[in-house]
């Protein structure tokens, strides 16, 4: 079990959690959070992260693993997993949670979800992640950059343990999820630089091809088509989105690989997804999505 430094638990915790693991041949259990909010910022409060949909013995799955929270601290594991499976934190790194969390469930077959709320998170604005959350500009230069290396230890983990080809397309999810969110934390020029630099060098020295993303992760980047970003931009994200256009054609790169392309004629307008694949065609005069068809 785990406690955060400046978080404190129920005198209860302990034995509700190994009772709860224990007596339902468990590979981990989870109780409820209840959030203190000591800077009484009522916009720094995610209470809806720490909810559940569920409680009681559930059957572990990706959907349970994206919707619980990524936190080690409000639950109990089996050493024995951790140890056969070698999952420990990677050392020096923030967003350690992440990495950890996502590489014991690839081992734990179900989970025992208490709705009790034993564990109390005291919210700070200059705690660790109150300092990132709050960061802006050059002053969150650096908030990303382990989140990055997060998701490149976490494609080793499942290369190592041979779950990459059978996992692909979840694998994929989730780097991507990772690297989004360390883009986020990060929103220095300077920052997303670097940032950029590391990705496009691991996806080149994995050989990583367009082919190889499965086609689920469409809806991530059709967000590009909708004139999410201004138009007149061409590098996005300090590199990590680029624009290419030419008269009647755009191209969208993400980390150099193409993601998304249309090409217009005099009656309609095409979107293709990696390049080829076939996602959307409309009215070229329709500049909204209202007559969008052909989605596949």
């Amino acid at each position: 079990m785990f406690v955060d430094s400046d978080d404190y638990i129920a005198p209860e915790f302990c034995e509700k959690l190994y009772e709860a693991i224990t007596k339902h041949n468990t590979d981990m259990a989870v109780c409820g959070v209840n959030i203190e909010n000591k800077d009484e910022n009522p916009e720094h409060n995610p209470k809806s992260y720490f909810q559940f949909d569920s409680t009681g013995l559930v059957k572990m799955s990706d959907d349970f693993r994206n919707t619980m929270n990524k936190t080690v601290w409000n639950k109990i594991y089996r050493r024995e997993i951790m140890e056969k499976n070698e999952i420990w934190f990677p050392d020096g790194l923030r967003n350690e949670d992440e990495y950890f969390f996502r590489a014991y469930c690839e081992f734990a077959r179900t989970v025992f979800v208490l709705p009790e709320k034993l564990y109390f998170y005291c919210l700070r604005q200059d705690s660790i992640m109150g300092n990132i959350a709050s960061a802006k500009g050059d002053t969150a230069y650096g908030n990303g950059i382990d989140s990055v290396k997060i998701a490149f230890a976490y494609i080793d983990f499942m290369k190592k343990h041979g779950l990459l080809e059978i996992r692909l397309e979840f694998v994929f999810e989730t780097f991507f999820s990772l690297l989004s969110s360390a883009f986020f934390r990060d929103r220095s020029s300077r920052g997303r630089k670097e940032m950029f630099a590391l990705v496009s060098d691991f996806i080149r020295r994995e050989g990583w091809q367009t082919g190889d993303i499965p086609p689920h992760l469409r809806r991530s980047f059709e967000m590009l088509e909708k004139q999410t970003f201004p138009e007149e931009k061409r590098k996005i994200l300090g590199g990590l989105i680029k624009i290419k256009e030419t008269p009647g054609k755009k191209k969208i790169y993400f980390a150099q690989i193409p993601v998304w392309k249309t090409k217009q004629t005099q009656r309609k307008k095409q979107g293709y997804l990696f390049g080829f694949i076939r996602v959307c065609c409309k009215s070229a005069k329709d500049k909204s999505n209202k007559n969008r068809k052909g989605f596949v």
